[in-house]
């Protein structure tokens, strides 16, 4: 993904002059939780565990919006 525009609670990616930047959205789609990086592959790992965390977080949510309905 490039620089993070109107799209909320998103991981984002993208290079800069400086070499790679990390982040997130919040619910205003305000870019947050930056971390930048030298290395693009530690950038990688970063992003990938930020996805991650997103599908984590959607599945715990469904799973207990479920059991409120039982």
């Amino acid at each position: 993904m490039r620089r993070p525009s109107n799209e909320v609670d998103v991981a984002c990616i993208y290079e800069t002059d400086a070499g790679w930047r990390v982040s997130t959205t919040n619910e205003r789609a305000t870019e947050e939780s930056i971390r930048e990086y030298s290395d693009r592959a530690a950038a990688v790992e970063d992003f990938v565990n930020r996805v991650e965390g997103f599908v984590r977080y959607g599945e715990l949510r469904k799973r207990l919006l479920a059991q409120r309905e039982c």
